[in-house]
């Protein structure tokens, strides 16, 4: 989600990428209306927490009530995966609850890259530890 520019009547536009899944939808979402309610600010001030994203993946999971995350998970958790059916690398979360900083931080691109905390282009936080896991 970015700050593109200002509409004709002085407000600010901002857009946001979603794909085709409804989840990824309800995600964006979130994150524009914590934007517009001015509470979610996106620069490295610590408007932007890990509390932010465990928001709008609780609101993604309220979609269909499960959410699925690409992990690193250990080599047990691996193993019962493979064992269920289920693809080693990919985890399941069935209570909301479930989601909180310790998921949001374990999380991963398809490359196995970590999504969280973000990152610039060259791997440098954006966002100090500390503020990002401040709740």
């Amino acid at each position: 989600m970015t700050e593109t520019g200002i509409n004709s009547k002085g407000d600010n536009v901002v857009s946001m990428f979603t794909d085709s899944k409804k989840g990824s939808k309800f995600h964006e979402g979130r994150h524009g209306g914590d934007f517009a309610r001015g509470t979610l600010q996106l620069n490295a001030n610590g408007g932007y927490t890990v509390s932010h994203e465990i928001s709008v993946y609780r609101a993604q999971y309220s979609w269909k009530g499960q959410l699925q995350y690409r992990d690193q998970p250990s080599q047990a958790a691996m193993l019962q995966r493979m064992m269920a059916g289920q693809d080693p690398t990919v985890g399941e979360i069935t209570n909301i609850n479930q989601i909180n900083r310790n998921i949001v931080n374990s999380m991963v691109d398809p490359g196995f890259v970590p999504i969280y905390p973000p990152r610039n282009a060259n791997g440098v936080l954006i966002i100090p530890l500390n503020i990002w896991n401040n709740n």
